[in-house]
């Protein structure tokens, strides 16, 4: 089964992700994969071309900061750039997934063709005071997470979302989900392809 856990940034994802991870299951950060991605001469090339020398730092190398503030300002960009980076990312994703039987990947960005999806959400005020803590306050204003493309992409029933109140409420939230979806993932066949 593959569950797709997302949500804002400074939403909780990470501290969650990295709980699932103790609880024993299989996980994948999407920025991990993205950092990689980014490093590959066709990408940067493609990069490049598309949004010019500045978003690239004195030594070649894409600085993620300068490319973010662009393709976050604007979403005509953002697709711009997914559209170079996002079959790498699918395929590297399906690589690493293959032959487990369940596996959580964490995205920032809503993705498609996940069996099910686990969607953080926590208040806005939260969000800021976790950001600021990590030195990443102005990552709040690039937030181009819409949850309405999740609901667009996956069927209500395929959505669960955890509310990010405080960590031992969310675990709580997430031990549940993950049952559930163990349970529904040895009864059923609810496979399908990024």
């Amino acid at each position: 089964m593959r569950i797709l856990l997302t949500g804002r940034v400074g939403s909780g994802k990470t501290t969650i992700l990295n709980y699932i991870e103790k609880m024993g299951f299989h996980t994948i950060k999407t920025d991990d994969i993205t950092h990689e991605v980014l490093t590959r001469s066709n990408v940067k090339n493609s990069i490049k071309q598309t949004f010019g020398k500045s978003v690239f730092s004195p030594n070649g190398e894409v600085d993620r900061n300068k490319l973010a503030d662009i393709v976050f300002s604007s979403p005509k960009k953002l697709n711009i750039l997914e559209a170079i980076t996002q079959q790498i990312i699918k395929k590297k994703i399906n690589e690493l997934t293959k032959g487990k039987d369940i596996f959580i990947v964490e995205s920032a960005l809503p993705l498609p063709g996940f069996d099910r999806v686990i969607l953080v959400e926590s208040p806005a005020s939260e969000r800021k005071m976790r950001l600021k803590k990590s030195g990443r306050e102005g990552h709040f204003l690039r937030d181009a997470f819409q949850e309405e493309n999740i609901k667009g992409m996956y069927r209500r029933e395929d959505i669960y979302t955890i509310k990010n109140t405080s960590p031992k409420e969310s675990f709580r939230q997430v031990e549940m989900v993950l049952e559930k979806l163990r349970k529904e993932d040895e009864t059923g066949d609810i496979s399908r392809n990024i």
